[in-house]
């Protein structure tokens, strides 16, 4: 417990800190441009006092201190983002895909939403497995995992709650999967060092070393007669101050203890092929942050000549440079979970790269959302292989095909619907067409038993082809379509409706 005259000391230090942003703010001269900026648009306040903030240094001076001096006395500033744990450590809070809930298992979702994950990753290594393309999947654990002895505030027994992650491991050794568990070696390396430091939510650099001792020689397995690099070669472990992710999320101004190996040898130089096919050499140690990706690399003096795709997110970063020194050509692209399936097509970028190895690396708080949608994938394949099939039902109206009926104008700016053809109760891809005058958006909804499904379909100028999983029963066999009459204009010149069950 603190005395009371260090009570009255850090009280003085909160008061006063309390006190200097405000007080800061007023007094710069960006903040008559915030005030009219907020009168103006009263919804832009959020965006606006950013820009305040940035333009006033001694605001973020005095959250800084304010923020510091909380987390010295063991409190977090804001649990939603960081979540203070024991000894120093913090864990990232549940803005972050409720992580900390997932971390102490206060989550526990349905079988299905398991299967449903699982399902989309046996549909990714089906996709490879008939193009010969060996795979193997990677969850890079979250801090909470490796270091729960240090988490605070956690449910009684939780630790013998299973996590997202056990189940569907479970499911997915049942399948034959290949999904990796490197969760025991990054617990078991705390006696050798940290493996993650108390402020940053990725594995430190060591922690990525300890994790590449085992993912190295899974992949030497199931491509025999290659070898990989930084396999066995640390000589020693240092520690520096860097990696304060609580700086930048919280304003935490406190050192960090990063470990990371110092090896034998530093890594060869490597290229980045630039989009105009040129290529930039690059520091062997070169790190390829999140930012940076899509990136392609061409490393001549690599260990190994497999042609790899990496699918990846912020924890790649650490473990990029064994990537860079073990492939030969290799294609580091963001694994886009927690976005809409558009957002990355799994199966162009595999086509257009042409791997004879895929690589996949996820944080472990993306077991909180879908790893993708199926049916969009299932959806998307089905119509690159086939755009048209004589059992599609269209709009227009084509000879010999099943037709689906459309009412109302097709510039879409009023409420439209169009009538679903009968099935055998399969369910249904649809395909619509709209012809973009710029950057706009669609509504689309159906009801099943009286619940409506909607959702908005962005469209860019030119021909635009929006698919849609449809359900078996949809009630009246009808679908709303609604264009943003506020964004850009566009025509409606096609509908084509596909059963899910439909070979091609």
């Amino acid at each position: 417990m603190f005395s009371s005259p260090t009570k009255t000391i850090i009280n003085t230090v909160f008061i006063g800190a309390l006190l200097i942003p405000p007080a800061a703010a007023v007094l710069s001269p960006q903040f008559h441009t915030f005030a009219s900026a907020v009168i103006a648009n009263p919804a832009s306040i959020a965006v606006q006092k950013e820009a305040l903030r940035r333009a006033t240094p001694l605001w973020s001076d005095g959250i800084s201190l304010y923020n510091t001096a909380l987390y010295r006395i063991g409190v977090s500033p804001n649990p939603n983002v960081m979540a203070m744990g024991k000894d120093g450590y913090m864990f990232l809070g549940n803005d972050h895909v409720k992580a900390y809930d997932q971390v102490t298992r206060r989550i526990n979702p349905p079988q299905a939403e398991i299967e449903a994950w699982v399902n989309t990753f046996e549909y990714e290594r089906n996709y490879l497995k008939q193009q010969g393309i060996p795979m193997l999947f990677v969850v890079a654990p979250s801090t909470g995992t490796v270091y729960a002895d240090k988490l605070a505030n956690v449910p009684a027994g939780f630790s013998s709650n299973p996590t997202l992650f056990d189940r569907v491991l479970k499911l997915t050794k049942e399948r034959g999967l290949p999904l990796l568990d490197v969760r025991g070696d990054l617990i078991e390396e705390r006696k050798t060092a940290e493996t993650y430091s108390k402020l940053n939510s990725h594995w430190s650099d060591f922690g990525a070393y300890v994790a590449w001792q085992k993912i190295a020689p899974e992949i030497e397995k199931i491509m025999p007669g290659q070898k990989l690099a930084g396999v066995g070669d640390r000589i020693k472990i240092e520690t520096v101050n860097t990696g304060n992710e609580a700086s930048g999320l919280l304003n935490i101004d406190v050192p960090n203890d990063w470990t990371r190996p110092v090896r034998q040898q530093p890594f060869p130089a490597y290229n980045v092929v630039m989009p105009d096919g040129k290529q930039r050499p690059l520091s062997g140690e070169t790190l390829t942050g999140f930012l940076d990706l899509p990136r392609e690399t061409f490393s001549p003096n690599a260990t190994s000549d497999i042609r790899t795709l990496v699918f990846t997110d912020s924890m790649g970063a650490s473990l990029s440079p064994y990537w860079t020194a073990s492939f030969k050509e290799l294609l580091q692209v963001n694994h886009h979970v927690r976005q809409p399936p558009e957002k990355l097509d799994f199966e162009g970028t595999v086509e257009k790269f042409k791997p004879k190895f895929v690589l996949y690396l996820m944080t472990e708080r993306y077991f909180g959302v879908p790893l993708g949608d199926v049916d969009a994938f299932k959806m998307r394949a089905s119509f690159q292989a086939a755009p048209e099939l004589a059992t599609d039902a269209v709009w227009p109206v084509q000879m010999q095909q099943n037709e689906v009926a459309f009412s109302s104008g097709t510039s879409l700016s009023e409420p439209s619907t169009f009538k679903l053809p009968g099935n055998d109760g399969a369910k249904r891809y649809v395909q619509i067409t709209v012809n973009g005058q710029g950057d706009g958006s669609l509504y689309v909804s159906y009801q099943v038993a009286g619940v409506t499904t909607e959702g908005w379909h962005e469209f860019g100028p030119g021909e635009n082809k929006i698919q849609i999983p449809i359900p078996a029963q949809v009630d009246a066999n009808t679908v709303w379509l609604l264009r943003d009459t506020k964004r850009a204009a566009a025509t409606l010149t096609g509908i084509r409706v596909r059963l899910a069950s439909v070979e091609h």
